[in-house]
């Protein structure tokens, strides 16, 4: 967005005075020159100039606001805040100066901040900033599918295995709907609701049948139904911290197998969280915790995620992630990545890869949960998402391997253990609708 420019006249401001008589640095010099710099639009040389005579000790309020409205007009909105804020604090009347610090929280996708910030100006800025409180900030809603190529025709005994029996997942159907708020200009509120349509499917192989229900063939399980209730708050503290909360309750209805028949259950489970982070200059550093009872199994889980700005906007960013979880069985160890930015205007796109044992694995809070019956080995995913106005439009894919893994009788043995099969793959397809207010 097009802002005006300022234009500092100041009474000993002198336009002959260039950079290369600065040695050493004096107030004047640096005033003089950053004066020129600035009305001849040479941000870049300005930054320079401006970053070398703080590091000297040289700092004053023309100083402060030239150079956060330089980093703002070459786009590194990140580096404009900490001036911007420096000369608010300083002269916080100003209200042009008040304008680009709005828009930099912006820019940055700091919304809590653009909010706190905004609470507080004049009507007139507000006004002129298209700042409004709203009942609510944003509706999301969103609808998908995920299909596989399991094979569910393949032979799963041999001489030694005299049973088999394995589940999978043929296809899934859901849909969700996301509310945010902003509630006091400092907390954040997300609570969503989830459904999902599952359609499992049974196989049990024996050379002879068990019982006039269950025989060779593949038997289907039938549809079950889950259902997902989350909440979300987000509260903004000073210096840049954050903290964050999360809890989330899923309803599992479910069909096992016990050796003669299929057996309608249901499971109740929970996850809470509490996440922490900190906005630095390019970095956002945060540390998030959870506690979950999936299957019945208490598991405990620690994930530190790195999240980069190289330009000091959100045009281009990377997010680094590596978890730890433990379910009372084994530890287990997941690492991600994600690479994304605009790719022009009002289009942006989004790269991910997860890699580890990912069952039962809690992100976004428990938005995002993966208590499937299959565990997955490695998630490989592409959104994109379309701007116009307030309306944002996001279809997303995913490429899941699923562990395949199936109970058998051994005749060496004597007993039943796990076996491995060659993995399958899911295809998830996510189209999402959201509205901003």
């Amino acid at each position: 967005m097009l802002l005006r420019i300022i234009f500092f006249l100041l009474p000993f401001a002198s336009q002959t005075d260039s950079t290369s008589s600065l040695a050493p640095l004096t107030y004047k010099k640096v005033d003089s020159a950053t004066y020129v710099q600035f009305h001849s639009n040479s941000y870049k040389e300005l930054i320079v100039l401006g970053e070398k005579a703080l590091k000297e000790d040289i700092d004053f309020y023309y100083l402060r606001i030239r150079l956060g409205i330089s980093y703002y007009n070459v786009e590194n909105y990140f580096r404009a805040i900490p001036h911007l804020e420096a000369a608010n604090a300083i002269n916080p009347a100003d209200e042009v100066g008040q304008e680009y610090l709005y828009y930099a929280y912006v820019f940055s996708n700091r919304t809590l901040e653009a909010n706190s910030f905004a609470s507080k100006m004049s009507v007139e800025i507000q006004k002129k900033v298209k700042y409004k409180q709203n009942a609510i900030d944003a509706i999301s809603i969103g609808v998908g599918t995920s299909l596989n190529n399991f094979n569910p025709d393949q032979s799963l005994l041999d001489l030694d295995k005299v049973y088999a029996s394995h589940i999978y997942q043929k296809r899934m159907d859901f849909g969700n709907i996301l509310v945010e708020q902003t509630l006091l200009n400092k907390l954040k509120l997300q609570y969503g609701f989830s459904v999902f349509q599952i359609n499992n499917v049974g196989i049990v192989q024996t050379p002879i049948p068990l019982s006039t229900e269950i025989n060779t063939s593949q038997t289907s399980i039938g549809t079950s139904n889950q259902y997902q209730y989350n909440i979300g708050l987000s509260h903004l503290l000073k210096n840049n911290w954050n903290i964050s909360y999360g809890f989330g309750w899923y309803e599992q209805n479910y069909k096992t197998f016990d050796g003669t028949l299929y057996e309608a259950k249901s499971l109740g489970s929970y996850s809470a969280t509490f996440s922490v982070g900190k906005q630095f200059r390019k970095i956002y550093p945060s540390m998030n915790f959870s506690k979950s009872n999936f299957a019945n199994a208490e598991q405990y889980q620690a994930e530190a995620v790195v999240v980069y700005y190289p330009l000091g906007n959100v045009n281009f960013y990377t997010s680094t992630s590596a978890a730890y979880k433990n379910d009372t069985r084994e530890n287990q160890y997941i690492i991600g990545q994600k690479v994304g930015g605009e790719v022009v205007k009002n289009l942006w796109l989004e790269t991910s890869a997860i890699y580890g044992n990912l069952l039962n694995y809690v992100s976004q809070n428990g938005f995002i949960t993966f208590n499937s019956a299959n565990s997955m080995k490695l998630i490989l995913g592409a959104d994109l998402k379309f701007i116009y106005h307030n309306l944002e439009f996001s279809p997303s894919y995913r490429f899941q391997l699923i562990d395949n893994s199936f109970y058998a009788y051994y005749v060496s043995k004597s007993d039943f253990a796990l076996t491995n099969l060659t993995n399958y793959s899911n295809h998830l397809f996510l189209t999402t609708v959201k509205w901003n207010f």
